[in-house]
């Protein structure tokens, strides 16, 4: 749980997230294509789980 709020606290630091840039995996950049939208969504769960 920890590492996830870590996670978010340095996400929300990063002005612009590129995945290409981070992880040249593609497959970690596919996953990670749209990171707003992955972090919006899990916001939603963390909201919906509470």
């Amino acid at each position: 749980v920890l590492s996830e709020v870590y996670f978010e606290e340095r996400f929300a630091e990063l002005p612009e997230f590129r995945p290409e840039e981070v992880l040249p995996s593609p497959t970690l950049q596919s996953l990670a294509t749209s990171p707003r939208a992955i972090l919006g969504s899990y916001r939603r769960k963390r909201k919906n789980s509470t």
